[in-house]
């Protein structure tokens, strides 16, 4: 039973990497997924991974919902121009889209709360990727 289970879970993984997207646009979560995977390289700077960042981005894109995902996205790209020392103009402009694309500080407060949630596992899930220790 599990070897039949395993190779159906297999042969999904495979059709869902090589079929096209269906026809609705998911442009805006490919964008929340690149914003989330650019604010982990530079967060985590010298000690990041490509792939680390990569399960990262995959691991938040299951566990929050497209809006809260996108929300994610947009604080951390706050995050990362503050931290980058950007200017008070940039960093307002992008407090000001965040607030334009219809999000309230009550929405950072709870997402923000859920990423704590969700570190622990999300560490679990992708530390081996971001040591290069994977191994089976």
């Amino acid at each position: 039973m599990f070897r039949k289970t395993a190779a159906a879970f297999g042969a999904l993984a495979v059709m869902s990497m090589s079929t096209a997207a269906p026809a609705q646009d998911y442009q805006a979560l490919r964008e929340a997924s690149i914003a989330l995977y650019n604010t982990c390289l530079t967060a985590a700077g010298a000690a990041a991974t490509s792939a680390g960042c990569a399960c990262t981005a995959g691991f938040l894109g299951g566990a929050l919902s497209e809006r809260e995902y996108d929300i994610a996205a947009r604080l951390g790209t706050i995050g990362t121009l503050i931290e980058g020392g950007a200017s008070d103009a940039e960093v307002t402009a992008e407090v000001a889209a965040f607030f334009a694309a219809g999000y309230t500080e009550a929405d950072a407060d709870i997402v923000t709360a859920k990423l704590d949630v969700h570190t622990a596992r999300g560490n679990a899930i992708c530390s081996p990727y971001e040591n290069r220790s994977v191994s089976s």
